[in-house]
């Protein structure tokens, strides 16, 4: 094979490993011969396994099931209020953030980074799945916002009945 194409095969598909980061086998092993316990990166590689292989994609499934069957039900004829949409946006909100979450975290799989095309693919879609990964996860708090303020906040009208009320209990309590 042309060593100018393997280069740039190379360059493409690992741009995303820098040699900081945690997931490059050499950093890991270079930093497990001069510093660590051995009890302690034990533990650690242990702990990424159980939270980055089996619990974020146990959570994402369950969460992506979950947040599928609230959007099919909120969307009913029936279930059509102005709750129900604030809390259908929250979910396919939830849903983007939980697929995309799920695929940033395939950069640990082994698989991803050896595969050519799969790795290819995975570096050109990562800025756009981390960019939607960080405007989902805000989204749910601008959601939320807006749903409090026309839902719970009462309006003027609204206190001043509650005012005028209160008022004349209080008065006639006196007299």
């Amino acid at each position: 094979m042309d060593d100018n194409l393997l280069l740039a095969i190379n360059t493409t598909t690992t741009w995303w490993l820098n040699e900081n980061d945690s997931t490059s086998q050499d950093v890991n092993q270079s930093i497990l011969a001069s510093t660590a316990d051995p009890a302690f990166v034990r533990f650690r590689d242990e702990s990424r396994f159980w939270v980055q292989r089996v619990l974020l994609p146990i959570i994402a499934t369950i969460g992506v099931f979950g947040n599928g069957v609230t959007i099919l039900v909120l969307t009913r004829r029936g279930m059509r209020s102005s709750t129900n949409a604030y809390l259908t946006a929250l979910a396919i909100a939830d849903l983007v953030y939980l697929l995309c979450v799920f695929w940033l975290s395939l950069r640990h799989y082994p698989h991803v980074k050896e595969d050519v095309s799969l790795s290819n693919f995975y570096a050109y879609t990562w800025p756009y799945s981390l960019w939607l990964t960080d405007a989902t996860s805000k989204y749910d708090a601008y959601l939320i916002l807006p749903y409090l303020i026309t839902e719970h906040w009462p309006s003027q009208w609204e206190l001043a009945e509650w005012y005028r009320r209160n008022l004349v209990n209080y008065l006639e309590c006196d007299l």
